[in-house]
């Protein structure tokens, strides 16, 4: 049973999957018009932005990353909190439990995104790429927040959908639990606690042995 449940955002609380891939595409339009699939831009979910961008052929620099973003900013006005999360994260609040994030986002992103999503509001502490000097898969960042929050390693448990969120738990010495249902297509868990619905947190919350 946990009573500290961390989160990543992107693919595990909201889906960002298209807005990330849509804007790279046409980032590679708009910077050398040419044509890229969107299941090439798929493939690259999940990269850091210079590995992104270099699958795609743009260089990486302040320019490009400047571009990109502002193309991001253009489709996550449409991106939402996966269906049936926003009630789980409710009953888990509400059942005593403490929510915690831990994102490779900047801290200036954080305000914008609680304001576009309300359920933020009951997230205690949030760590982004701002507050560490490495970053996932490093244990750092996980560090970081258990520090902040007085959060204990045997009560904590995060919950992300890529490689590099297992990688970040393993290392930072808490379970880890994949939340399948934002998962990409070209990724499997490696390891950890495999969670097929958002309901399948109240598991880990309430002891069941079912997952």
């Amino acid at each position: 049973m946990y009573k500290d449940f961390i989160f990543d955002i992107d693919g595990t609380l909201i889906d960002t999957k298209y807005a990330h891939m849509a804007s790279l595409q046409k980032l590679v339009w708009e910077e050398q018009q040419r044509h890229v699939s969107l299941e090439t831009c798929f493939a690259a979910f999940g990269y850091t932005d210079k590995a992104a961008l270099e699958s795609v052929n743009i260089p990486f620099n302040e320019n490009s990353l400047e571009h990109w973003n502002r193309l991001y900013d253009e489709y996550q006005v449409d991106c939402k909190i996966f269906h049936g999360l926003e009630a789980i994260i409710g009953e888990l609040k509400s059942s005593g439990c403490r929510l915690g994030i831990v994102t490779s986002r900047g801290k200036y992103e954080i305000k914008p995104l609680c304001d576009q999503y309300p359920v933020l509001k009951y997230f205690d502490c949030i760590i982004t790429a701002d507050d560490t000097a490495q970053h996932k898969p490093m244990p750092e960042p996980i560090l970081k927040y258990l520090e902040k929050s007085g959060a204990l390693r045997t009560s904590s448990v995060y919950i992300g959908d890529m490689n590099c969120d297992f990688l970040c738990a393993a290392n930072a010495g808490i379970p880890f639990a994949f939340a399948g249902w934002g998962r990409c297509e070209c990724l499997e868990a490696i390891g950890g606690i495999m969670l097929n619905k958002p309901e399948d947190l109240l598991a880990l919350a309430y002891g069941a042995s079912n997952l």
